[in-house]
């Protein structure tokens, strides 16, 4: 897959799962709120709160999607952290995926229990915390990957800076949980970088550049 169509995907993934979240779903994401609301939010809406979720776990395999194939495009392989940023991608995208299914599956029992609210908590803990590694792992992978292949001369600034500040937007998340403001610049940004990899796609660099 080129480079330019997995960050249209991606991009994309990442723009319908934001306003699906935003403009249905955020009555069902009020952690630490009066519980009742949420509860007869979530038995009345189960199938757009399983949507939300489904919708999140297409953007994670789209992120892994597009850091792949720069890695894949642009990495010398058989090096020692072209294999780590590989593994490293994997573990984040296990976390961020454990994370969002708990939360999916666990959220609407929790809620049916007798004694709902501490169980509430416990599934929202363990969700976040998921979630969390997730987003410090991934942002570590992401800010290594584009500053290898910045420092490595394979992209320029202009294709690498902007996932840096991506990884580095998310690198935080687990200590500001569950408030979202730095996850969400990085969202916006990570928008952006999408649609200008997308945008130019005819320049896009090319990996052995010495070559006629």
């Amino acid at each position: 897959m080129k480079v330019s169509y997995a960050a249209a995907l991606s991009g994309i993934s990442l723009l319908v799962s934001s306003l699906f979240t935003l403009l249905l779903s955020t009555t069902g994401l009020q952690v630490g709120r009066v519980l009742l609301p949420r509860k007869e939010w979530l038995l009345a809406n189960g199938a757009i709160w399983q949507g939300t979720w489904w919708l999140w776990i297409f953007f994670v395999m789209t992120w892994m999607v597009l850091l792949t194939t720069l890695m894949w495009r642009y990495s010398p392989v058989h090096r020692v952290p072209t294999l780590l940023q590989s593994g490293l991608m994997l573990i984040s995208a296990v976390l961020l995926l454990v994370g969002i299914v708990a939360w999916m599956a666990l959220l609407p029992v929790a809620l049916n229990q007798p004694e709902a609210a501490p169980t509430v908590a416990l599934v929202d803990m363990l969700a976040l915390g998921l979630i969390g590694a997730g987003c410090f792992m991934s942002g570590i992978v992401t800010v290594w990957l584009c500053a290898d292949l910045l420092w490595l001369k394979k992209l320029p600034a202009s294709w690498a800076v902007p996932g840096i500040l991506v990884g580095i937007c998310l690198i935080p998340s687990p200590f500001l949980f569950p408030q979202i403001y730095l996850l969400a610049i990085g969202g916006i940004i990570w928008l952006g970088w999408c649609l200008f990899i997308s945008i130019h796609r005819k320049e896009e660099p090319r990996p052995f550049p010495e070559l006629p």
